[in-house]
């Protein structure tokens, strides 16, 4: 009976020894990223048991963060016994890429550009990247990115210089008119382990107008200033074109012009769920709303590749917004291997769409909600999608939506 009672404390320490724990970390391949870089995106420290999901998992978590190319984990006996090293052997992408992006709209007609990005800077993972589309809708966006900084308290930092140019053809204002936007946006934040971010954004604008009345101030420009909150809970595995995982926004702020104020508020929640192989079932809800009275140029739209796919963009507009979207994504051809880092091929989407926007000062009714059906084709190559798309929302011919990324 004595011996029975020893083996009965013995056998966890027993089935505990089988564990090795980690005596060393040695990184080989990194020439321009700094090695502190790597070690610090790891979950695993020195004196830590090693297990098989851990190895995954951080695997998994530096792939996701595009600045590897390649990445092989190699597990090593150590000194003693239940002790081991572990290798980890990399490849770094290229500094730079350039990503082509094209639209199709039935209001806005074609337009397009690219992004070209320079990463890893000085081997500490920041970014700059300019992207210039023209055509129906002319923008500009030069971004600084710094996804860690101030050391143990892991911030994080962004700031942005835009432009853009567009006419005002929706159907909700009887005038057309040109709304020229410049303006800067900063946005300071703390990252809390590796899915959780929240932080401040602040921004300026200068938006002019050829119809001084569509703006607050009653001239030909408004300068509003924003200040917001916001957090965002991702735990996507691949951000471009998810299998598994969610991603939620959460967001408000604070606009003044000219002695005029409004509030924003926006609710973003999107779940991926896998269903057998490569299919992947993707949810989608947004809501965003106003508070006060805001300029015209600042109305919400619902319609277009970006919205309710399958009835005309900017059919409905107000200063609250409700949507939800349903995809189901099925592999034609297609190649999903991230240990090996493969991410190629196309596939079939059939999708349906739910929205409703509307004026908080006027009662919400039925007519103010639209939905629609679709079919179309995704081609994934990297970090790089392309669709092709069909909505109807059974009256007309409907609408062929074309472009890069998809719509969530």
């Amino acid at each position: 009976m004595k011996q029975t009672w020893i083996c009965i404390i013995l056998l966890p320490c027993m089935l505990a020894a089988k564990t090795p724990i980690l005596q060393k970390i040695a990184l080989f391949g990194n020439r321009t990223t700094k090695s502190h870089v790597i070690l610090r995106e790891l979950s695993m420290q020195a004196g830590d048991p090693v297990t098989d999901s851990l190895l995954i998992s951080d695997r998994a978590w530096l792939i996701r963060s595009d600045f590897l190319d390649k990445i092989d984990f190699q597990l090593k006996p150590g000194y003693q016994n239940n002790e081991c090293h572990l290798l980890i052997v990399v490849q770094e992408k290229r500094c730079w890429s350039f990503s082509p992006s094209f639209h199709t709209d039935d209001l806005f007609g074609m337009y397009g550009g690219g992004t070209f990005k320079l990463r890893n800077l000085w081997g500490r993972r920041h970014k700059i990247s300019l992207k210039i589309e023209t055509g129906g809708k002319k923008r500009i966006r030069l971004m600084w990115e710094n996804p860690w900084l101030a050391g143990s308290w892991r911030l994080f930092s962004s700031m942005s210089l835009y432009a853009k140019e567009i006419s005002y053809p929706y159907p909700d204002y009887p005038l057309e008119f040109l709304d020229k936007t410049w303006g800067v946006e900063l946005k300071l934040g703390k990252q809390i382990a590796r899915h959780i971010r929240y932080g401040l954004h602040v921004s300026w604008e200068n938006i002019q107008t050829d119809l001084p009345a569509v703006n607050l101030s009653g001239r030909n420009s408004d300068e509003p200033v924003l200040t917001g909150l916001f957090c965002n809970v991702d735990t996507r595995d691949w951000p471009d074109y998810p299998r598994h995982g969610y991603f939620l926004y959460a967001g408000a702020d604070y606009t003044n012009i000219s002695n005029h104020q409004y509030a924003h508020a926006i609710l973003n929640l999107r779940n991926y769920f896998p269903i057998k192989r490569n299919d992947i079932l993707a949810v989608q809800w947004l809501i965003q709303g106003f508070q006060g009275d805001i300029p015209i140029y600042k109305r919400l739209h619902l319609g277009g590749g970006d919205t309710v796919r399958g009835i005309p963009t900017g059919l409905l507009a107000g200063d609250r917004f409700v949507m939800a979207n349903v995809e189901y994504r099925f592999p034609i051809m297609y190649e999903r291997n991230f240990k090996e880092n493969v991410n190629l091929g196309y596939g079939g989407v059939l999708f349906f769409d739910l929205g409703s926007a509307w004026f908080s000062r006027e009662p919400w009714t039925l007519d103010d909600c639209r939905s629609a059906l679709g079919i179309g084709i995704h081609g994934i190559w990297d970090h790089y999608v392309v669709r092709g798309e069909y909505g109807t929302h059974g009256k007309g011919w409907g609408f062929i939506n074309i472009g890069t990324s998809v719509h969530f």
